[in-house]
């Protein structure tokens, strides 16, 4: 049985499959009780592997709840498969859960669940396959998307994908919610209230240029744009580093802005050999906004 994280916070985001029930962070059109999903890539420590990270949102109110003696549950399982190009299946993971509630009334209360399935892969093409089955009805739901595995080996800078968050915090401890000594609280929907002042982004950088003491080290540019393709925010950030990789750990400010869709861009820029990366991600903030939640990890 493969090893996966139930984080239980609030997610969402991926491609738009059946509109009823999938958004994606590219839309506008966002809607809490549907299922989201997202997929990160980081480089390994098994060399020529990457690290992909699906994270899948389960809106619990979507779920059929039955009446037991003292409560009422809901039963669900997910199953996350991957194919290779060829079409063979080359992993899975699955997690059965379930959500209790006293009165049906407080269906409403209820957050979205996030699971979080970790994959070590070779880089290259593949077919994810989603389905998650309400065990008080049978009724399912199948996502099928293909993807592509990037390669995070050398010589060339490369930057992993930017994970927004809700929170991140400094943590020795040891688990699958932790990045370099950094807790990440997800927030693959990137759905923000107006209420929020800031947002955390969490990215790695690799095979950072050979140079004198003075010069070694990296400038950030992080710069959001709205829809009409107006910067609303810049920030410049620089710190020296050591090695040949290094992680981009910032608070970026969002507090005033307007309810809508915005374009965040991370330029990164080797002070060591002169070349630059980046990369962006889109994120929502709206009004209102519901409300996450953090639940015990458990792994299975």
């Amino acid at each position: 049985m493969k090893k996966l994280i139930a984080l239980g916070i609030s997610l969402l985001t991926f491609a738009l499959l059946f509109p009823s029930v999938l958004a994606s962070h590219n839309s506008t059109d966002i809607d809490p009780n549907n299922y989201y999903f997202e997929l990160l890539t980081f480089k390994a420590h098994e060399e020529d592997k990457t690290y992909l990270e699906i994270y899948c949102q389960l809106p619990m109110q979507r779920f059929n709840f039955s009446k037991y003696e003292l409560n009422y549950q809901a039963d669900y399982g997910i199953a996350v498969t991957l194919y290779n190009m060829f079409g063979n299946k080359i992993d899975w993971a699955f997690y059965h859960g379930s959500v209790a509630i006293e009165n049906l009334e407080d269906i409403n209360l209820l957050t979205p669940e996030v699971l979080k399935f970790p994959f070590l892969l070779e880089p290259g093409e593949y077919k994810v396959e989603i389905h998650i089955t309400d065990l008080q009805n049978l009724e399912d739901v199948r996502v099928v998307k293909d993807i592509f595995i990037p390669d995070y080996q050398g010589p060339d800078l490369k930057l992993s994908d930017l994970q927004v968050s809700h929170s991140i915090s400094y943590s020795a401890e040891e688990s699958l919610s932790v990045k370099n000594n950094w807790k990440i609280m997800p927030n693959a929907s990137r759905v923000f209230g107006v209420e929020n002042e800031t947002i955390y982004v969490y990215a790695e950088v690799y095979h950072l240029g050979l140079a004198n003491d003075s010069n070694k080290g990296i400038s950030t540019t992080f710069t959001i744009t709205n829809l009409d393709g107006v910067e609303v925010k810049n920030i410049k950030i620089g710190n020296k580093t050591f090695g040949d990789s290094t992680f981009l750990v910032a608070e970026i400010p969002i507090y005033g802005l307007e309810p809508g869709q915005y374009k965040l861009s991370v330029n990164v820029e080797d002070l060591g050999s002169g070349r630059e990366e980046d990369k962006s991600v889109y994120f929502h903030i709206v009004k209102p906004v519901f409300r996450f939640s953090s639940l015990p990890q458990s792994v299975k």
